[in-house]
């Protein structure tokens, strides 16, 4: 008998950050993150069993795979909200993406 595994194609999606979409003015020092993960409409059975979270401090950094704020690594969890920032202290006005 011969096992196969199919792997559906998976991205995140919704993501926020305090529970707002690209906020401004957040005062909290490690913000949670979340987000819902989206797959092919006709897969089935899929779930989120590891999350990778990256933060930079611009877009073209985050772009070329690169977490300069903050890499989360290879985390094993299901959990997709309220992840908290785990990465530096980041000054008053400064602008991050992840």
């Amino acid at each position: 008998m011969l096992a196969v595994a199919a792997f559906a194609e998976t991205h995140p999606e919704q993501l926020r950050c305090e529970y707002r979409v690209n906020p401004v003015g957040i005062d909290v020092t490690a913000p949670r993150l979340s987000w819902a993960l989206a797959a092919d409409p006709s897969a089935r059975g899929v779930r989120q069993t590891a999350y990778r979270i990256l933060v930079a401090s611009s877009e073209r950094t985050l772009r070329s795979n690169t977490g300069d704020l903050w890499d989360s690594g290879r985390v094993e969890s299901a959990q997709s909200a309220h992840v908290a920032y785990e990465g530096g202290p980041m000054s008053s006005g400064a602008v991050a993406f992840w």
